[in-house]
């Protein structure tokens, strides 16, 4: 072995032979530093056989590889970033080596200790769109952005060790930035053929109607995953009609519908630049068969007649992203009501724990209990289960349950005693790992995946990842973890509601009866 490869003398390749003679062609010429450099970034890889190919093709694909070279033997960190993100992931490769230019972008330009500030992106974003000379080119601008952002984001996770809460508000902000920017590419062109839409009031004066995207589930929470659909609803300020442009005008249903499709568009279709988000639409009001948007007055009269006991648990998490934000909140006020009823029944209650059990069935058919870490037992969902319940039952008569974040509810649920102070470090503690765990199985494929390796070497190769010695070993904890959070939530799921708390209330001359009264009106009496 030549004095060049001394430092890899060490690190485990599946072909040695093989991989000292590429590290011999990569150092030929090259400094000792730059040596002991890669050496000591390879040492901290979970595979470094595979850390050695995407470097090769890294170096491959950059204008010059000679000054990477010689800025990764000055600088040792910044060999350690470039294969911490080979290492982990293939998708994160794959931007870096169509971008190579971006390595010094992270390097130099990046704040990675931080989130990066919404308004500061959202700012640059549409001075990019603002350039472009058509729709085509303006959706090709957030495609191109979101790719830069999530490579940035992945190394924050993968090498800075970014905290959970740290890296899901910053997958959020960028959600909530390109539904904006979207939702701004959308407006200006629909605007230019029907005009804008606008409203009659009574007394003859008009105004313009508005429009808010709401996002729910984990974008809602502030707390997205690195390959997250974002979950939509579109709700719009009031009926009317559009003053018309280049076609004549519309009603104000159909105008906002045929927004929110442009919108749509503008972040989920595939194209040569590849694709912002997913967008799912199905946890709007009349669901899949109706419009994409719908009134004020159109939601709040569905959840009120029609509204299904699993939309409470969905409106918890409900957050105005883009558009008219203070339309969205007068929603998220007007719907409390609904969503946190002041006293909560067993048959609304038992109806919510029917549905955690038909998702646990179908869990299981999949034979996936043990090892899958959204939906199996003791996983993400449990924990949010366990949480959404005790906010549903209480959260009418407590105001400060009613947080969107998960980690949140939990830390004021522990202050509020409706939680012990074990119960709430158990719950944030295997929240944090678990949505860890979620992260590096996305974040390697870009794929929406949340089964566990059941190959050994594959498991092996994840628990390193992971800084687990084995896959045997990650096992053990993940399992101890399962157990403990599954524990907590048995101890919940069998609570009983208020059941007939109303009758007591309305017998008490010094409570407030309106929760009574609605009751008694309900059951036929005036």
């Amino acid at each position: 072995m030549s004095n060049d490869l001394a430092p890899f003398e060490s690190i485990r390749f599946e072909d040695r032979a093989g991989a000292e003679s590429r590290l011999a062609a990569i150092l030929d010429g090259t400094s000792d530093l730059l040596s002991e450099s890669l050496a000591a970034a390879f040492a901290e890889a979970a595979d470094a056989s595979r850390v050695l190919v995407r470097l090769e093709r890294f170096l491959d694909s950059a204008g010059a590889p000679d000054a990477t070279l010689n800025a990764m033997a000055d600088s040792p960190d910044l060999a350690r970033m470039a294969c911490s993100i080979f290492d982990h992931s293939l998708f994160l490769t794959d931007i870096l080596c169509k971008h190579p230019e971006y390595l010094d972008w992270l390097w130099n330009e990046t704040d990675l200790n931080h989130p990066l500030e919404k308004n500061a992106l959202l700012i640059e974003v549409r001075a990019l769109v603002a350039e472009a000379d058509s729709v085509t080119q303006s959706h090709a601008v957030l495609r191109r952005i979101h790719r830069r952002e999530i490579l940035r984001i992945g190394v924050r996770d993968v090498y800075c060790y970014a905290s959970v809460p740290s890296v899901t508000e910053d997958l959020s902000n960028l959600a909530d930035v390109m539904a904006e920017a979207a939702l701004d590419i959308a407006s200006e062109a629909m605007r230019a053929r029907y005009g804008s839409p606008r409203v009659v009031a009574q007394n003859g004066e008009t105004s313009e109607a508005t429009f808010v995207v709401l996002g729910m589930g984990k974008l809602g929470g502030r707390e997205l995953n690195f390959s997250s659909d974002i979950d939509l609803i579109f709700v719009f300020s009031d009926d009317g009609e559009t003053t018309g442009g280049t076609s004549k005008p519309i009603h104000n249903t159909e105008f906002f519908h045929r927004l929110g499709e442009q919108l749509i568009k503008a972040l989920a279709d595939q194209t040569a630049e590849g694709q912002v988000f997913r967008v799912d639409m199905r946890l709007r009001p009349y669901g899949r068969m109706a419009s994409l948007a719908t009134s004020l007055n159109g939601c709040l009269n569905y959840y009120e007649m029609q509204g299904r006991p699993w939309e409470r648990q969905a409106l918890i998490k409900v957050r105005p992203i883009a558009g008219d934000l203070a339309l969205g909140e007068r929603l998220i006020e007007l719907t409390r009501p609904f969503v946190f009823p002041k006293y909560f029944d067993d048959s609304t209650l038992e109806d919510i724990r029917e549905t955690k059990r038909m998702a646990e069935a179908q869990t299981a058919e999949k034979g996936q209990t043990e090892n899958e870490v959204k939906l199996g037992r003791g996983g993400i969902r449990d924990i949010e289960f366990t949480v959404q319940m005790l906010q549903l039952l209480n959260g009418g008569r407590q105001p400060k349950l009613r947080s969107t974040n998960t980690l949140d509810a939990i830390e004021i649920l522990g202050e509020e005693g409706l939680l012990t102070a074990f119960e709430a470090l158990t719950l944030s503690r295997n929240y944090v790992f678990l949505r860890q765990v979620e992260h590096r199985l996305q974040i390697e494929g870009s794929q929406q995946r949340h089964a566990l390796p059941t190959d050994p070497h594959d498991l092996d190769d994840f628990g390193r990842r992971l800084g687990y010695q084995s896959g045997d070993a990650f096992m053990v904890g993940y399992r101890d973890r399962s157990v403990e959070t599954r524990r907590i939530l048995d101890r919940f799921f069998d609570t009983k509601g208020s059941g007939d708390l109303w009758v007591t209330e309305l017998l008490n001359p010094n409570a407030e009866s309106e929760h009574g009264l609605d009751k008694l009106q309900g059951l036929g009496f005036v």
